[in-house]
């Protein structure tokens, strides 16, 4: 409160959605080397540790027709299909605040690669989109983005 007097009470509601697995390490380009580089030590790293399962901020507010919604996105370990490894993903989650249900929600995965620490912005009206670190054996940790289409679920 900034003004006047009052109490502040928070209030929650527990809402189901999809199945979750803990993130696993990530494949990396590295090769457990080490470089000194002006007295620092620098290990090139074979796996990154994901290390986070928060739902990331910031969380994006939107107002629709269906009142408010809040958009926020979380690390995941997911199996593809016929791949038979598990590997990180984006888990993105739109959640209707007046209905207090979890309206859309699904994964990002890219073959062969880990998608880590996952952001996600949804203007008032156009595509949301997603950003994220992409690391696999043959890409080195680089930023990378998608666009989810207007109705929510990924192109």
């Amino acid at each position: 409160m900034t003004t006047g007097h009052g109490t502040v009470s928070l209030t929650g509601t527990v809402l189901p959605s999809e199945p979750y697995a803990f993130p696993v390490p990530a494949t990396s380009t590295g090769n457990g080397s080490t470089t000194t580089v002006d007295g620092s030590v620098i290990t090139s790293e074979t796996a990154l540790n994901p290390d986070d399962s928060r739902l990331s901020g910031p969380v994006e507010v939107t107002r629709g027709f269906g009142g408010i919604q809040l958009w926020t996105a979380l690390d995941a370990a997911v199996t593809p299909r016929g791949d038979g490894t598990a590997r990180d993903a984006a888990a993105w989650f739109k959640i209707d605040v007046g209905g207090q249900r979890v309206a859309q929600q699904g994964y990002v995965t890219a073959r062969k690669a880990n998608l880590l620490y996952p952001a996600i912005g949804a203007p008032q009206f156009g595509s949301q989109e997603m950003v994220f670190t992409i690391t696999s054996s043959r890409i080195n940790p680089s930023a990378a983005f998608t666009t989810l289409a207007p109705a929510g679920s990924p192109r």
